[in-house]
């Protein structure tokens, strides 16, 4: 390493000094070449070639008396007197090489933190250009024409999208939500080594991200809920009395609140995909035993949605008795209790790692941590689990025989 460093001090001093001889040193013989003519008040070719080549450090006298012999305008004494000023001036120019190519070569440590160890925050930090948001869920199927559930339809049609149809509908397919892994590249030591030396002002895309994407779109699907619980309000699973519309039904009210489960769920998973594009976009600030712990609980709630589905597709896709909804209802409300178990166990690990990264000193992190993201997630959970509250006291009505 040492050998290295000399060959690159050795390769700055040689550049350094060979652009004081090419550029520099011709300036100052001529410039004190022109300065001795006017002095003297002579203004010859002989007399200022003369003394030029005299001011050449170390060979200046060697050269004159080559050159013009017997025929020299200047004494000898003005002659090494010319030499020497300049060799005066030469070696002060040399030792500014050396002392430049110090500079050029240290300095790089005070420019560009070197691998930018644990602690550091760019002074740059506002110049960074801000990258447009990509918000990571847009959810699609639950527009407000189709959160319209008072229309009191019989055939309790609900538009999921593919990437969660089947979680919550008995007519979906078998896929179940991704959930993003661990990157693992590099050994444990070097991932820890990554996690530690890591710029920490990478953050502040996550931060950007998260206000600009995560935060608006978990926003919505609370909006949603509190549609939901508007729409169930005043609902019952009973047949009016004195009703006189042929659409208004048991089958036609069993059928509606199909469709609410059904959004119910497929809003809960959408909420626990947005926690999944966070803890992801956070997760490699922690250690690796607490990525081990979050890939558990990871597992955990994939194996909770694979059995989840695989449960509700093995129901009725029509359910015409209220008794065949509660099973659908349970199921559901089952597959959300063990979800909302494992992520609030990976949001503790999250919590707890982060704040032993260097990322975590800054203001706007903490922030996110300990308190924005927690006030989203209550917001939701308050109307989430009034819906769930809701939708029981439903199924718990006395059934009325009309």
């Amino acid at each position: 390493m040492f050998i290295t460093k000399f060959v690159k001090f050795s390769s700055k001093l040689s550049f350094n000094i060979l652009k004081y001889i090419i550029f520099i040193l011709p300036f100052i013989l001529i410039f004190k070449s022109l300065y001795l003519c006017w002095n003297n008040d002579i203004w010859t070719i002989t007399y200022f070639s003369q003394q030029l080549i005299s001011n050449f450090p170390f060979c200046g006298k060697m050269l004159s008396e080559n050159i013009w012999g017997d025929n020299l305008i200047l004494s000898l004494d003005m002659i090494h007197y010319n030499q020497k000023f300049t060799e005066y001036i030469v070696a002060g120019g040399l030792g500014g090489c050396f002392g430049r190519s110090i500079y050029e070569m240290f300095s790089d440590y005070f420019k560009i933190p070197y691998l930018a160890g644990p602690g550091y925050v760019s002074s740059d930090l506002e110049k960074i250009p801000s990258v447009k948001c990509k918000t990571p869920l847009i959810l699609q199927s639950t527009q407000d024409s189709n959160l319209n559930l008072d229309s009191g339809s019989g055939e309790g049609s609900s538009t999921i999208p593919v990437e969660t149809r089947g979680v919550g509908s008995p007519g979906g397919t078998r896929t179940p939500p991704s959930y993003p892994s661990s990157p693992g590249h590099g050994t444990a030591e070097q991932e820890e080594f990554y996690r530690l030396s890591e710029p920490t002002h990478l953050w502040k895309q996550v931060v950007i991200d998260f206000y600009a994407g995560w935060v608006p779109s978990h926003q919505k699907l609370t909006e949603y809920l509190a549609r939901l619980n508007n729409s169930c309000s005043e609902f019952s699973l009973n047949v009016p009395v004195n009703n006189t519309n042929p659409d208004i039904n048991e089958g036609s009210l069993i059928n509606h609140l199909n469709t609410i489960i059904q959004k119910h769920s497929e809003i809960i998973t959408n909420s626990f995909t947005l926690r999944d594009h966070l803890i992801n976009d956070l997760r490699h600030y922690l250690s690796e035993e607490d990525k081990a712990k979050i890939d558990e609980a990871t597992r955990r709630a994939e194996e909770a949605t694979s059995n989840y589905i695989n449960k509700v597709e093995n129901m009725n896709e029509r359910f015409e008795n209220r008794t065949k909804l509660k099973v659908f209802f349970d199921s559901t409300n089952s597959y959300r209790n063990t979800l909302k178990k494992e992520y609030t166990t990976k949001d503790a690990i999250l919590q707890k790692g982060i704040k032993q990264h260097p990322a975590f000193e800054n203001q706007e992190l903490r922030k996110l941590i300990n308190s924005d993201y927690r006030n989203t997630l209550k917001a939701f959970h308050d109307q989430e689990g009034y819906l769930k509250k809701r939708i029981s006291e439903i199924f718990n009505e006395p059934k009325r025989n009309n």
